[in-house]
Parts: C-alpha cells; sequence; structure tokens
C-alpha cells in the first residue's frame, strides 16, 4: 500500500476543532503559548470565529491541531510522501523532520501576520470559481490584471488580486453559464506576487532558522516536486510559496505518478482537502483505519 499524507490549510479552522485530540493538545499548546505568548489553545476553544479566523492565528491554530491528530493517530504510519495545501505545507515540513514543532508554530504565526499586513485589508481579495471548462474563464483572468491563486481540481480554481479588478472580473464571470463563484472571506490576495512583500520577510526571518533535510519527501505546492535535502534551498522553496500558485492538483498527479500512492489520510481537522479530492478524478482512496 503507497500512502499519502495531506495536511490542510487555512480555511479549515472552526472554534473547538481540537475536541477530538484534546486528551494530547494540552502539552502541544503549552509550547505553543510559550513560543506565541498568547493562548492559543483558548482561542481555538472559546473563539470568537472572527478572531480564529485572522490570518496571523488561524495558521498557528491549524497547524497545532494538525501535529495533534498526527502524534495522536498517524506517527506509526509509513507515508511514502506528504503534501501540504498551502500553509499545510509547512506542517509537513514539520512531520517530516525539517523543523520542530515550536519553530513550525513561530513560522506560521509570522508567516500569518507578514501575510495579513502585505496588503492593507479590504483592498485585496480571493474569488473560487467551480467550472468545467476552466480554460474559458482562465483566458481572461490576465485582462483582468488578476492571478490564479489556486488549482485546486480541473473544475475549482480561485483568483486573487486587487478588489477594484475582481468586481469587474466577477461580473465578466457571471455571463458564463454554468460556472459557480463565491467571494473568499480572507484578508488578502494570497499565493500572488502582490504578496512579494510578505515574501521577503518570512525569507529574512528563515535565514536565521535551522533546517534539516526531509526524511519523508514533501511535494512542493509551487514547483510540483520534492523539497531539496540542501536546508538554503529548502527555505527558498518556502519563501517562494507566499507568491506563487498552490498547484494543488498538479501534486496529486505528480505523487500519483511519481510514488503510485493509492490511498490518503487528511490529518488534522476537517474534510477540506478530502472534497477536493473526490472532485479531481483521480482514484485516490480515503484509507479506512
Amino acid at each position: 500500500m503507497k500512502l499519502l499524507g495531506l495536511f490542510p490549510g487555512q480555511g479549515s479552522q472552526a472554534v473547538n476543532m481540537v475536541e477530538d485530540v484534546m486528551d494530547i493538545a494540552q502539552t502541544i499548546f503549552q509550547s505553543a503559548n510559550s513560543v506565541l505568548n498568547f493562548d492559543l489553545l483558548d482561542l481555538i476553544v472559546n473563539g470568537p470565529i472572527e478572531k480564529l479566523t485572522l490570518t496571523k492565528w488561524a495558521q498557528p491554530a491549524i497547524l497545532s491541531v494538525s501535529y495533534a491528530y498526527w502524534l495522536k493517530h498517524y506517527d506509526k504510519l509509513k507515508f511514502d510522501c506528504l503534501l501540504g495545501h498551502s500553509l499545510g505545507e509547512l506542517t509537513a515540513l514539520l512531520i517530516s523532520g525539517v523543523i520542530n514543532f515550536e519553530t513550525a508554530v513561530y513560522l506560521a504565526h509570522k508567516r500569518g501576520e507578514f501575510m495579513q499586513d502585505a496588503v492593507p485589508e479590504g483592498v485585496g481579495g480571493m474569488t473560487a470559481i467551480i467550472y468545467d471548462k476552466l480554460e474559458e474563464i482562465l483566458g481572461f483572468v490576465e485582462s483582468y490584471e488578476l492571478f490564479v491563486a489556486n488549482y485546486n481540481t480541473p473544475s475549482q480554481i480561485v483568483v486573487a488580486g486587487l478588489i477594484e479588478k475582481l468586481i469587474p472580473f466577477e461580473e465578466r464571470v457571471k455571463q458564463v453559464k454554468g460556472a459557480k463563484m463565491v467571494r473568499l472571506q480572507v484578508s488578502a490576495p494570497f499565493h500572488t506576487p502582490l504578496l512579494m512583500p510578505a515574501r521577503e520577510k518570512f525569507f529574512r526571518l528563515l535565514e536565521g532558522i535551522n533546517f534539516s533535510s526531509p526524511k519523508i519527501p514533501v511535494i512542493s505546492n509551487a514547483f510540483v516536486k520534492e523539497y531539496p535535502e540542501d536546508p538554503v534551498l529548502i527555505k527558498n522553496f518556502l519563501a517562494d510559496q507566499i507568491v506563487s500558485p498552490v498547484r494543488f492538483i498538479d501534486c496529486l498527479n505528480y505523487a500519483v505518478s511519481k510514488y503510485n500512492v493509492e490511498n490518503f489520510i487528511e490529518i488534522g481537522y476537517g474534510t477540506v482537502l478530502t472534497g477536493l479530492i473526490r472532485r479531481s478524478g483521480l482514484s485516490l482512496q480515503p484509507l479506512k483505519e
């Protein structure tokens, strides 16, 4: 059996998402709280969801909960490769031994903070589109000076950029019969060149941190290949991911073709990635526990 480990990103957060792993979460969050100087566990358990959804708190919260799920259920299993969706890539690097938990949760917090501050709130946005003939929509994204931030499935993308450009683009999409669209509740146009200030700040932060080579292959969202063994190159990959599209469907195809994976486990709260795989057209199946 060839097995793929999947780690969710921002958007999977929910109040009390730690409930099923609370028995081991206390120790994990003691470490997180000491690093962040903030009671992250209290925010997760009690909310409010508006604060938990803020990027600078959502990212370390999701990473910490995914790590708790890993320790409770999955750390004895043999995974052939790992794949995270956006923030989930940092969780995958943690599981692969590139960084320890304290470093990972700190980086998740700073990554979220830098991303949130890169574009003033209300200036940028992201819109998800579902359509069977995406090439029709892809054909006019660039003309609106927008970017594709996520390639999630063959029929789902996320387009991002300045709100002033998104609004007329959305009006155009409304004219495409059969296309479905929703504006995402996020504070910035993630995974676009507009976040270059965040990329630069994050890379400078990474320069002062010791990284190890991955013990399990981690597939890069941005480059659709494994993270390198060289710690210096790992930092470049991780920083570049902030301004590069998440090529999730391409990464899934790569995992299937390169590692012959047949089964997957979504490690963390929720089933967002499981839903994407169901709509991917791939034969990947969730591992029955």
